[in-house]
């Protein structure tokens, strides 16, 4: 299945050139040196009361969850941080990542869409086009993160040096009143 992830990421700038990362989604690098240039000052997408940069990024060829209440999809998704930039503690460039992200899958195959319940309890998708308007995507919380990141309470995490920093989040299914799941039961446009 295909995923749309939504990161919310910013720079904390220094020096002449904005922050840089890759991205790598379950082993496969999907984006390269890839500029984050907004700061809590600019930018355009508000989480946990701070301002972000959105980066859209696709994962192909995931494992759909299991369609149960209790199971969800654990996907990972690597930032490798490339070009830290330190003289002292007022001149440190650093990146720091919202503590929620967002997604959506190709439910039908071919479109990525918002899985809805009608009145009538049936599941109804609403084709995306914006990958950065959060009311169409799932948010989901990260569930673990490994590399040489400072803590979530501040409501984001911080990546202060060239390295690896590997976030884990579950995918939960979207599921109707009765229980049923959009694999169950298909949708309608």
């Amino acid at each position: 299945m295909d995923y749309k992830f939504l990161l919310l990421l910013r720079q904390e700038a220094a020096g002449s050139d904005n922050a840089k990362v890759n991205i790598t989604i379950n082993g496969t690098q999907v984006e390269t040196d890839l500029e984050i240039s907004q700061t809590s000052a600019n930018g355009t997408i508000t989480c946990h009361g701070e301002k972000f940069q959105p980066v859209v990024v696709e994962g192909t060829g995931l494992t759909a969850a299991v369609n149960t209440p209790d199971s969800a999809l654990t996907e990972s998704i690597t930032i490798s941080y490339t070009n830290d930039y330190f003289v002292d503690s007022d001149t440190d460039r650093n990146i720091e990542m919202c503590n929620v992200l967002y997604y959506t899958d190709k439910a039908n195959g071919s479109d990525y869409k918002k899985i809805n319940i009608n009145e009538s309890d049936e599941l109804v998708g609403e084709t995306i086009t914006d990958f950065t308007d959060m009311s169409k995507m799932i948010e989901t919380s990260v569930s673990s993160v490994s590399g040489a990141i400072s803590d979530w309470s501040s409501g984001y995490v911080q990546m202060s040096v060239n390295g690896d920093y590997t976030i884990t989040f579950p995918i939960p299914q979207t599921t109707g009143r009765d229980g049923k799941y959009p694999g169950d039961v298909g949708f309608t446009d």
